[in-house]
This record gives structure tokens, C-alpha cells and sequence, in this order.
């Protein structure tokens, strides 16, 4: 069984296991290459394009690519959508954060989910071009007010 910051050499290489509690699922996996500073982010990450979120946490996803990100690699590859540099694990999380953080603050001021989608729709320009954007975003929506209600009690 894998454990977070355990480490597993192979073919002259290092890999480093990081492990979320919840992100994308419950049983994600990131994997740094550390000689080659590269990270396989899995799941957790999109890039480029919607990432499914029926099964994960806006906030375990958004710490997971935050753990990530701050360790300032060369390389990230994403789950699903082209490698790149760090924008290939953080356009994901900007988006998430974004959805998030105003489920939050404007769930607290009662706004329903169709309420929110349309103060959001503006923030969107980024993200609008993905694939998928017009059926998951309404989605992403509901799941972050859904969220935002259960962390607050």
C-alpha cells in the first residue's frame, strides 16, 4: 500500500508519492519524477478542459494542486489535457478556487445555485473554451454550493 511522501525507486529514478485525502476522489495519487522535476497529477488536474468533480471536494482538489504547485517543478502533467508548465496544474485550480469561493459567498447570502452560475458567467472568459464548459459548469456550481453548505456546519 502506497503512503504520502513515500518514496520508490525504479530504473535509476525516484518517484514520490503524494496521496489526498479527498480531491478528485477519494483515492487519488500525484507522482513527482523528482529527477526530471516532473509531477503526473492524475486526475486532480485538467488542463485545457473541464475536470469531472461528481466524486471530488473543490477544496481537496484545490489543496492537492496547491501541495503541487508549490513544490515549483519544470513539468506537470495533467490527467486530462496537454503537459506543461506550472499554468498546466494551475488553470485547474484557478477555476475551482473561483467556483468555489464565490459558492461560498454568495450561498452565505442565499443566492441559489442558477443565481450564482449567473454571477460567475462573467468571471468565465478563461474557461469558457474548454470542452465540456456549457454541460459541466452548472454542475461545478451546484456540487460548490453543495459543499460550501456542508463545510460550514
Amino acid at each position: 500500500m502506497l503512503k504520502d511522501g513515500q518514496e520508490i525507486a525504479i530504473g535509476g529514478l525516484s518517484l514520490r508519492v503524494y496521496l489526498s485525502e479527498h480531491a478528485h476522489t477519494n483515492t487519488d495519487a500525484m507522482i513527482e519524477v523528482v529527477e526530471d522535476s516532473l509531477m503526473f497529477l492524475g486526475d486532480i488536474g485538467a488542463y485545457q478542459r473541464m475536470g469531472r468533480m461528481d466524486d471530488g471536494t473543490f477544496q481537496g482538489d484545490i489543496a492537492a494542486l496547491d501541495r503541487a504547485l508549490a513544490l515549483d517543478l519544470k513539468l506537470y502533467v495533467p490527467g486530462h489535457g496537454p503537459s506543461g508548465g506550472p499554468e498546466a496544474g494551475d488553470a485547474f485550480r484557478r477555476y475551482l478556487k473561483m467556483v468555489y469561493d464565490v459558492a461560498v459567498r454568495y450561498s452565505e447570502e442565499g443566492l441559489a445555485p442558477y443565481e450564482i452560475k449567473e454571477q460567475l458567467m462573467p468571471l468565465m472568459d478563461k474557461f469558457r473554451n474548454w470542452p465540456l464548459f456549457e454541460e459541466d459548469f452548472g454542475k461545478h456550481v451546484s456540487s460548490a454550493v453543495l459543499e460550501a453548505e456542508q463545510a460550514a456546519f
